[in-house]
C-alpha cells in the first residue's frame, strides 16, 4: 500500500523536511490532540440514478417557471375565434426586404463598387 509517509521517507534526511511535513499535515486536515493525524472517510459519490433524478427535478422547476409566463397568452389564443398571425396591425410584415429597398440603401465603398455604380448610372 502506497502512503504519503512512505513517499516522504526518502526525503526525511534532507534540509527543510520538517517544514514540508508540517505544511502537508496542515493541508491533509491537521492533527488531533495526541499529534496523530485525523483520518476522515471521504463521502461516497451519489449514484448516477440519484444525480440524474435531482437534475431532472431542478430542470422541471425551472421550466415550470418559464411556462407560467405563457399561460395567459395560450389561454387567450385557445378561446379566440380566429388567430391573427400578421406581424403588425396593418397586416404587412415590417421586416420585408425587397430589391428596391436594397438598391436604395446601397452605398459603394470599394473602388470596384464605385466603378460599377458609375457605369450603371451612365448607362441609365
Amino acid at each position: 500500500k502506497l502512503t504519503l509517509d512512505s513517499l516522504m521517507g526518502g526525503i526525511a534526511d534532507t534540509a527543510g523536511f520538517a517544514s514540508v511535513q508540517k505544511s502537508l499535515r496542515t493541508l491533509s486536515g491537521g492533527a488531533d490532540k495526541d499529534g496523530k493525524r485525523k483520518l476522515e472517510t471521504a463521502q461516497v459519490p451519489v449514484s448516477r440514478v440519484v444525480s440524474e433524478r435531482a437534475s431532472r427535478k431542478v430542470n422541471y422547476q425551472a421550466t415550470s417557471e418559464d411556462v407560467t409566463g405563457w399561460r395567459e397568452a395560450v389561454y387567450e389564443q385557445r378561446n379566440a375565434e380566429t388567430l391573427d398571425f400578421r406581424t403588425n396591425k396593418g397586416g404587412t410584415s415590417c421586416n420585408r426586404v425587397t430589391r428596391d429597398t436594397l438598391v436604395e440603401k446601397f452605398e459603394a465603398t470599394t473602388d470596384f463598387e464605385k466603378e460599377i455604380q458609375q457605369a450603371l448610372t451612365q448607362a441609365g
